[in-house]
């Protein structure tokens, strides 16, 4: 963030001496030799794929995200995080940089991390990797090409040093002489556990603007031009150099967390992105040659991007001779929509949409308006109401441009007088500033109720396209529809339109197809008001520029639903017990008020707990395929049943002679490539499933066996090392096991 006042300030070393552009270019292709001979030993444990080949979908749910930061003395990680999790986060940002680690310990911080699973909803959590230590900078002064803006004094880099040394060693560990190879592997070691996207360093591309926000054809811009060093004010390095820090960290992150996904660090701009699609690794000038052989995409699984609209909304008038402002929340809904377009046109370009590559998916890390006005910044906006509506407006738009995750900026005010701001960075918390404070006595800003009160009503809710386009909003309104599956919530308002006003107003009615003989209506803070709504009878409602969120209610005596929750994999001995889950069932017109679990056949190895709970816990004794019913019963007297399965592998069964003559996976171990064996006197669709030792499943894969024996190849280069259960199931019953083991 521009003028974040908590942003660590890294140690830097400083340079004196300028290299002149001749000196600087001789010295890089020298540099390049011997990068080019250091490489030709194989990168012993690099993926066999790239973004270019696969990108793993994501399949998460939509979390409502806010980014962590310092809070002062008397904060540490986890209290941070209980602020993110009493806010109703669901999805943390952090960084943890280099110097920290190097400073306190590698580890240093697990306990942390391991709070955010153990004591918060914080899931799919985000890092950006940052921030050198001293002794693991490269404080070479590079500025070739020359920086495009007037008055800019050369520094010294802030990149990791020996980069473009080999990330892997002959044995297949990652080379520790490698700084931002070591660092990487730190992060995934000891902290992988926790984390789903890696962004790789913090806002790489920002500058003063010219380079980055000049038109194709201008002088100095990025569409034709490589950045100067100078000009990226957070690295100041090449831009080869910063490719070669996501090759790096692609190569290790999918070596050890298969599962996660290597980011952009928060760029501001698509011209970057222009970039990093285009040039390689390569340190000369990022052409392609047999060493660097694929641009930067090859190394990007998700572009992470960051937008603040209160400095964009506004046009010049050549008429007026003056700028125009529009400085209202929805105004900055369509400059964030307008970022989220632009860079999705420079995906498309490069063929990141599907039609050459696998598309790349979009999340926003950081974006917000200020709730103070600046006393030196009279050009910016700032309100609590304006903030707050924003951020509800951008969390939907978000879900309907299919961004899959947006983290606010930021967690907590870092300024206490709003009649005093000075930076508008500091005015832009879920929470008032808490510096001086412990744990409990913090307060919300209204931007954080209002966050609140959309995570309670709406985390589970996914967006719903073609109900949103039923609602036939007119012109002066926008909004959404969600749906948990069974019941839909909607969130409306009156589009703002005036320059410093957030007030708007429309009448709204449902479509009369929806049957909707009330409405629910949640105000901006029911969030702290115990989810309280008002009720209003028929199907119209007043819309003002605050959106609401509103449930429809149909009256009729309709249909109760049951739901018995998904599918489930325990692996014993690692675990005995889990548990069956019917909160999911709903009745529209009434409420559930029975609930009846019962096993589904004649199984001797679990056992129900409280088979009249809503939620009970079932214990196995031995391995299995355990089914169960569900009935439920609503205030109506109407009843409806659902059915679960649950599969319990022992991973002590491992090459039995009953089994391993059935079912075998050889070579066991298996780098790279295996063989799948499947032998029985059935024909027909056989599945195999691949779970770790926790039963979360990596792999599957449909085949049709015709003969005595199916025999298919396996790949299994993107699986970590370790154990796995591979499941082939044929038919309702004829299930066998293995141990694959990995080295």
């Amino acid at each position: 963030m521009i003028g974040n006042t908590k942003d660590f300030v890294p140690k830097m070393l400083f340079i004196q001496n300028l290299m002149s552009p001749k000196f600087a270019l001789r010295f890089i292709s020298i540099l390049g030799i011997l990068i080019q001979f250091s490489l030709n030993k194989a990168e012993a444990q690099a993926p066999g794929f790239t973004a270019n080949d696969k990108i793993i979908p994501y399949t998460g749910s939509f979390k409502y995200g806010v980014n962590s930061g310092y809070e002062g003395p008397n904060w540490n990680d986890s209290s941070t995080a209980y602020l993110a999790n009493k806010a109703g986060a669901g999805t943390l940002r952090v960084g943890l940089f280099d110097w920290i680690l190097s400073l306190y310990g590698p580890a240093s911080h697990k306990n942390f991390y391991s709070y955010y699973q153990n004591n918060t909803n914080l899931r799919d959590n985000v890092i950006f990797l940052n921030e050198a230590s001293g002794p693991h900078t490269d404080s070479t002064i590079y500025n070739y090409p020359a920086s495009t803006q007037t008055g800019n004094v050369p520094g010294p880099s802030l990149c990791f040093k020996n980069i473009y040394l080999p990330i892997w060693n002959a044995d297949g560990s990652v080379d520790s002489a490698n700084t931002f190879a070591s660092y990487v592997y730190t992060i995934v070691r000891y902290y992988g556990a926790n984390l789903k996207f890696y962004e790789v360093w913090n806002e790489p591309d920002i500058n003063s603007g010219y380079g980055g926000s000049a038109a194709f054809g201008q002088p100095g811009n990025w569409y034709q031009n490589a950045p100067s060093p100078q000009d990226m004010y957070n690295l100041k390095c090449p831009i080869y150099y910063y490719i070669r820090m996501c090759r790096i960290a692609y190569e290790i992150v999918h070596r050890y967390s298969p599962n996660a996904y290597v980011c952009t660090g928060g760029i501001g701009y698509p011209q970057f992105l222009d970039c990093l699609l285009r040039y390689t690794d390569n340190p000369v000038d990022g052409s392609v040659t047999p060493n660097y052989p694929l641009a930067g995409g090859a190394y990007l699984d998700i572009i992470s991007f960051h937008d603040y609209p209160g400095y964009n909304v506004h046009t010049y008038s050549n008429q007026l001779n003056k700028q125009i402002y529009s400085r209202h929340s929805d105004a900055c809904v369509a400059d964030y929509m307008q970022k989220t377009n632009s860079f999705r046109a420079e995906l498309a370009k490069f063929g990141y949409d599907g039609t050459k590559f696998p598309a790349k998916p979009l999340i926003c890390t950081e974006t917000n308006v200020g709730s103070a006005k600046i006393i030196t910044d009279t050009t910016m906006n700032g309100t609590p109401d304006y903030q707050r509506n924003y951020m509800m407006k951008a969390m939907v738009y978000s879900q309907k441009l299919d961004v899959k995750q947006l983290y606010m900026f930021a967690l907590a005010n870092n300024q206490a007088d709003p009649n005093n701001a000075t930076d508008v960075a500091s005015w832009m918390g879920l929470f008032n500033d808490v510096e001086n404070l412990h744990k409990g006595q913090e307060t919300f800003t209204q931007e954080g109720i209002a966050f609140k009160t959309m995570s309670n009503l709406l985390t589970g809710y996914a967006y719903d396209s073609t109900a949103t386009k039923k609602l036939a909003l007119g012109s002066g309104m926008d909004g959404a529809a969600f749906s948990n599956g069974t019941v839909y919530r909607y969130v409306l308002w009156a589009k703002t339109s005036q320059d410093l006003n957030e007030k708007a107003s429309a009448n709204y009615t449902f479509p009369s197809a929806l049957n909707y003989d009330q409405l629910k209506v949640y105000n901006w803070d029911a969030g702290i008001n115990n989810l309280a709504f008002s009720t209003n009878n028929g199907s119209s409602l007043n819309l003002s520029g605050t959106p609401l969120i509103i449930e429809g209610v149909q009256t009729a005596n309709l249909p109760v639903i049951a739901n018995a929750g998904t599918n489930q994999t325990v692996v014993i001995p690692k675990a005995y017990s889990t548990y069956l889950n019917g909160t999911g069932s709903y009745s529209p017109t009434g409420k559930i008020v029975k609930y009846a679990w019962t096993k589904v056949g004649k199984s001797t190895g679990d056992t129900i707990i409280h088979s009249a709970d809503s939620i009970t816990m079932v214990k196995f004794s031995k391995a299995g395929v355990y089914n169960y019913q569900l009935m439920v019963w609503d205030s109506k007297g109407n009843k409806d049943s659902a059915f679960v399965s649950i599969t319990v592998l022992d991973s002590t069964l491992k090459k039995k002679t009953d089994l391993g003559t059935l079912f075998k996976i050889y070579p066991n171990p298996a780098l790279v490539n295996a063989t799948i064996s499947y032998q029985n006197s059935n024909t027909g669709t056989a599945t195999l499933y691949i779970y770790d030792m926790s039963g979360r499943l990596f792999y599957k894969s449909t085949y049709q066996k015709t003969d005595t024996v199916l025999t298919a190849p396996l790949y299994v280069g993107n699986l970590g090392p370790g154990n796995y259960i591979a499941v082939m199931v044929m038919g309702a019953s004829s299930s066998s096991f293995v141990l694959v083991n990995l080295p």
